[in-house]
């Protein structure tokens, strides 16, 4: 389920984007019913539950201390494992519903495929002046966004309507924290 906070943000880039109303609302219903944000862990409140049960039965026990912190101690490990594998799982399948998704929207024509890498599509949603999300955070002045993507090794290369990269974009605008960044992270710089 979306918080109305991870929705508002969503519905402003998808606006950014030029994406029209029926685009928008599309693409909400979807993430909706996809329940990409869910955190998969509605049915661990079970087993957390239970396992307190369990550590309170130790800890008013009449075992030994040393008993009760190496009972408790296991439980907990227990619960760490199953929570790390239901986690795990969760994300295999959300990447799966998200490849999925980027399929349907591409074929909706709302971002466009760039490119076939190690077998797996990667898609780049473009504004309308062409820039790709690391051009959009340049114009935007957004930082810890130029970062991520810097970091990732994401967009680097890719060329907007007017031809320009991301480090030109950055150089025309003088955005001079940006060109650090591409300086310290970019070999080719």
């Amino acid at each position: 389920m979306m918080s109305t906070q991870e929705k508002n943000k969503m519905i402003y880039i998808l606006k950014r984007r030029k994406v029209s109303r029926d685009g928008i609302k599309w693409i909400m219903e979807d993430l909706e019913k996809s329940e990409i944000f869910n955190d998969g862990l509605d049915d661990y409140d079970d087993i957390y539950w239970e396992d307190l049960e369990q550590e309170a039965d130790w800890m008013f026990s009449d075992a030994k201390n040393s008993e009760k912190i190496g009972a408790i101690r296991k439980i907990r490990e227990g619960r760490e494992e199953i929570k790390k594998e239901k986690i795990n799982n969760f994300e295999e399948k959300k990447e799966q519903k998200i490849k999925q998704k980027i399929k349907e929207m591409i074929e909706k024509g709302l971002v466009k495929k760039t490119e076939i890498k190690e077998r797996e599509e990667e898609c780049v949603v473009y504004t309308r002046y062409g820039r790709s999300p690391l051009h959009e955070a340049i114009a935007m002045k957004d930082i810890n966004l130029v970062l991520k993507y810097v970091q990732e090794g994401k967009y680097n290369t890719l060329k907007d309507n007017n031809g320009h990269t991301p480090v030109e974009m950055a150089k025309q605008e003088n955005y001079l924290e940006a060109i650090e960044l591409f300086k310290k992270y970019i070999s080719h710089y």
